[in-house]
Parts: structure tokens; sequence; C-alpha cells
């Protein structure tokens, strides 16, 4: 995690100072909400509503391209838009953050970065057939891997390579086949990509991409208000795929990228193509799980992805005066967050401003800020973001917004991202994800009170230091050993 602390008010030297700011918190202090632009956007609407954030006790806001936005993303009239928001964000004292994607996951920059299908995130597609008079090598992919094998039902009692078409040919009819095949991830809504494909974010080079497009495009537009008006930029469920059960794609696939067996090698010394079934099948003798190569699977994934994603991402943040903060896709459970991300706490450590998404009414995830603020303690970082009340609906009273709050607070969260504020209420906006924390509520004009709250909360605990006398072992390491093609989070997860 690297040093970013232009945005960041002095500590306090005198108590008379302290009360200040108690009184009166900066805007660091108040929540920044995502601010839905989710139709055809107007300068003169924008300038309105960033006073209204002002009015309600926000410090800032993310400019967030949401579901319904009718104005070109990243083209020009968009940067028009974010420079008028920046001038405006100047004259009401409050801060103008970015938000790096066209909706979420980041990483295609709404199929701008995978444009070019290099670029896309690939996945090694497992299945199992049988040899018959029909039977062909795998041509539809970018690799395939077989091994013919003997199943006792679903437990692997021996397999070997089949390494070319002669090998295949000497098999005999009816022997079985594990098939691993390298592809394009096969997307369940490429819609949602404007129809392109989600980024390879094991890939630097991919991710490298995904910068040139919307990192670089910002600083060429406003780099000059980063780390002044403009503090940071959100990273939203980043993820590289899911283990034999994917949101994004399909079920049935493993993480990979082209690189994968080479990093694997240099960290561990022996090739993990030989061993691919071990990955997905569990041994029919009873024993143990094959133990080895999974967790130096899981553990090679997981550098892989927090090292092009994360480590590229915030040194380019740091080298430009900017915050990375935002959060990954699946921080709970443990299983889920081995499955699309490998370590959520390795990913964060990279970034400046580490952050959670905690969403609905009453869901109280007590490990998800724990893990984060504890990541922020060690790398020595006072500030930890959470994205909260999305989805909670209409009927939420303030009282369940202080709740929910307050148990984050005490749990480590430093810094709010009040999930939604929306621009607009037409068409399909309506249902994302309400309510609206905005001049759509009634209550809008009140709400003031509870920022007011919040951020003098935040300006204490950042006058001080966690007192942090117990050491807890994270298990997600033990939990790698556990992948198989057949695991279902909730059969694992305590």
């Amino acid at each position: 995690m690297s040093s970013n602390q232009t945005r960041v008010p002095d500590e306090p030297s005198t108590a008379a100072a302290l009360t200040d700011n108690f009184q009166e918190p900066p805007a660091w202090f108040r929540a920044k909400p995502f601010w839905a632009w989710n139709t055809r956007l107007d300068e003169a609407e924008l300038r309105r509503q960033i006073r209204i954030f002002k009015e309600m006790g926000f410090g800032g806001f993310f400019m967030h391209a949401r579901v319904g936005l009718d104005t070109p993303y990243l083209g020009s009239e968009w940067f028009d838009l974010v420079r008028a928001c920046i001038d405006e964000a100047q004259k009401t004292g409050t801060e103008a953050w970015l938000y790096d994607e066209d909706r979420w996951p980041s990483g295609a920059a709404g199929g701008l970065a995978t444009a070019d299908p290099k670029y896309g995130m690939r996945t090694l597609w497992v299945s199992r057939c049988r040899r018959d008079d029909n039977y062909e090598w795998p041509q539809d992919g970018d690799a395939a891997y077989l091994f013919a094998a003997v199943f006792d039902d679903d437990k692997l009692v021996s397999y070997e390579p089949v390494s070319s078409a002669a090998d295949l040919a000497a098999q005999p009819l009816g022997t079985e086949l594990i098939e691993f095949v390298l592809k394009p991830a096969p997307c369940r809504r490429r819609s949602w990509f404007n129809n392109r494909s989600y980024l390879d974010t094991l890939s630097e080079e991919a991710v490298g991409k995904f910068i040139e497009v919307t990192h670089e495009k910002y600083r060429q537009e406003v780099g000059e208000h980063f780390g002044k008006t403009v503090p940071g930029i959100f990273t939203d469920e980043p993820n590289h795929g899911g283990m034999f059960r994917n949101v994004w794609a399909v079920d049935g696939c493993l993480p990979w990228t082209a690189g994968l067996p080479r990093r694997f090698q240099e960290m561990f010394g022996y090739d993990v193509i030989a061993r691919l079934p071990e990955l997905a099948y569990d041994p029919a003798d009873g024993g143990r799980p094959y133990g080895q190569v999974r967790y130096h699977y899981c553990r090679c994934k997981a550098r892989m992805f927090a090292q092009a994603f994360a480590k590229t991402i915030g040194e380019w943040c740091n080298d430009n005066n900017l915050f990375l903060t935002g959060h990954v896709q699946e921080e709970r459970p443990i299983s889920n967050n081995i499955s699309m991300c490998g370590s959520t706490m390795q990913f964060y450590s990279h970034m400046q401003l580490p952050g959670i998404d905690i969403v609905r009414r009453f869901r109280m995830e007590f490990l998800i800020p724990k893990q984060c603020a504890s990541v922020a303690r060690q790398m020595g970082c006072k500030w930890v973001l959470s994205e909260m009340y999305g989805a909670t609906g209409w009927p939420t009273t303030f009282e369940i917004y202080k709740h929910n709050g307050d148990w984050q607070t005490v749990l480590g969260i430093t810094m709010r991202c009040p999930h939604v504020s929306w621009y607009s209420m037409a068409g399909e906006a309506k249902r994302d994800y309400p309510a609206s924390i905005h001049f759509q509520s009634p209550w809008w004009r009140q709400y003031r009170h509870l920022e007011t709250y919040f951020s003098r909360l935040h300006v204490v605990l950042g006058a001080g230091d966690p007192v942090c006398d117990l050491a807890v072992i994270h298990p997600v390491e033990s939990y790698y050993v556990l992948i198989n093609a057949g695991w279902v989070d909730d059969t694992i997860e305590p």
C-alpha cells in the first residue's frame, strides 16, 4: 500500500483544532455517495444536484455510470460534464471522486478495453466425456489438455495425460476422458459488457489496456485536479472469474490466463498442467483431497490477480496522486472469496484506501469490515471505506441507516459511500437497487443530521489509533485444499 495524503486533513495538533473539526467536519470526513449517472446528462442539473449533496451534509460524490446512461461513456461530452462537476465541487467545498467503469465489475471499461478479444477473460473449461468413433481432439479453444481417467462414481481413481492425437487414437473406445479447454470466458450476460467480454484480470497486459482507456483518459482530461478536488478513483467488484461457479461466466470453469503455467512453475517448481485433474476431482480411496496442487494453484491465481490488477492500478494511482479505493467481488463467505478473487486481504494491501461493500438492510457481516480494517491497520492506513445501504429499500428509516453505519464503524469503517443517489428515476433506473438517498426521498433535507453524526465519529477516529491486542489467523488458505468440481459454498462454510 502506498502513501497518498494530499487531500487528508492534517491531524489536529491541539484540542481546540480537534474541537473545530468536530463542530464542522471537513469534506474528507463526510460521506461520498455513489451518484448514479443513469440518463441523458445535463450540466445545469448536475450542478444543481451537487448543491443538494452539499445541503444533505455529504462531503463529495462518486461520478458513477449506471443503468440507463444515455451520454456516451468516456466521450467528449462525458468529460465536459466531469469538468463541470469538478468546478461545482470547488465552488461548494466538496470532493469529486472518479469511478473506473461503465456500471460494474471494473475492468472492461464498458467494452472499450476488451474490444480486442486478446484482452478478454479466459477460463479453463472442464468436462468429462467418453472416447467413441466420432470423438476428435478439441478444436474450439486456444489450448486443450486431455487426460484418460478411471472414476469410481465421481471420485478419481487414476489418470494419465493424453498429449497428442496419436495418444488419443491409442486409447480404447469407451475410455473416459477429462477435457481442459482454454477459451474465452462464456459470459452469461454479454450485453452487460456492451456485447464485448469481461477483462482478463490475471494479465498485466490486459489490465494495462484498461488503464490506458480509462485512467490515462481521466489523467489527460482532468489530471490537473488529481490530489486536489479529485482525491481518488473507485474500482468496483473486480474479479478473476469463479472456480466451478461464476456470476459472470458459467459453471465448470477454472480461472486461467496464458501466463499462469509459467508463473506457477516459477513459484512452486513443477508443472500444473500435468496435475490438472487433481484440481477438479477428489480421490476415490477416501483419502485427503489433492491438497498440494490445489493450495499452490489458489496461491498462484490470488497473487496474479492482486499483482496484475490491484498492484498495477495502485501504483498508477500513487504516481498520479490519487487514492485507489473500492472493493472486490464476493468478500464472503470465504469459499466465494477464494472462488472469485483468491484472497481479498492480499488485494487490499495494494490500495491506498481499501474498501468493502455491505448490501441489504439487516445484513451484519462482521468478517467483511474486520478483514479490510485489519489490512489497513497493518499497512499504516487509517481510512477504510464502506459502500453501504445498497438494496435497503424505500421503507428504510434513519434508525436503520444509523444502526448499519454504527456497527460498521465499530469494526473499523472510517469513510462512508452511501449507495445510491440517482440522477434520475426514469425508465429502468427506478429499479436500480433502491432507495435513492437523494432529492427523490422526502426526508432529504433532514438527512444532514445523520451525516453530521457519522462525520464527527470519523473526526475522532482519525485523531486516534486502533488498539488491537488479539491476533486471529485468517483461514482462507486452509480452504484452498477443499476446491473441486462440485463444491458449493454453503457445504464448507462454518
